[in-house]
């Protein structure tokens, strides 16, 4: 009984977090032409078939893939944006796709499921953090691999100053 209460009611926090930021994601705007146009070189030299919807964002928040909605939506700070140059932006909005390109937005599916039946295991937690953790690692090594013109450093220094952002 506690198991199955515990479940629901993991389930409904989580359903209401979803539904809290997916407000969020509904007062965001499009991104402009010249940041499409990035955008879309971007995908090109990713290997991206279809371009996600790109939406920029008045919260304080990191770079992200939101899976919900038709197709993934990548959620750009209008901030960081607009403090970016065109070389920080490509590096970032890479990292993004390449949680696209790996389909990490549908492990978050199966987290969702997964921790609805095992909420309370502290395996649970401590998988699903290093889980991300190299997601994240997979993540850059793809973007060093596939933006020839990058060197680790100025890599890490754009994570370092998204990680700045987001941190507030």
């Amino acid at each position: 009984v506690a198991w199955g209460t515990g479940s629901i009611i993991w389930l409904l926090v989580a359903a209401f977090r979803i539904a809290r930021f997916q407000q969020t994601v509904r007062s965001t705007a499009e991104l402009d032409q010249s940041g499409l146009a990035i955008c879309h070189s971007v995908a090109r030299g990713m290997g991206l078939r279809e371009l996600p919807r790109m939406r920029v964002s008045h919260a304080e928040l990191g770079p992200m893939v939101w899976p919900i909605g038709i197709k993934p939506t990548v959620l750009l700070p209008r901030t960081l944006l607009h403090s970016s140059s065109n070389d920080e932006l490509k590096l970032l909005i890479a990292h993004e796709y390449a949680h696209l390109k790996r389909r990490d937005h549908w492990v978050r599916w199966f987290e969702l499921f997964v921790c609805s039946l095992y909420w309370w295991h502290p395996a649970y937690w401590i998988a699903r953090n290093r889980s991300r953790q190299a997601e994240e690692y997979c993540c850059d090594a793809v973007v060093l691999e596939r933006m020839t013109q990058t060197d680790a450093r100025s890599y890490a220094k754009v994570l370092l100053k998204a990680a700045e952002f987001a941190a507030g």
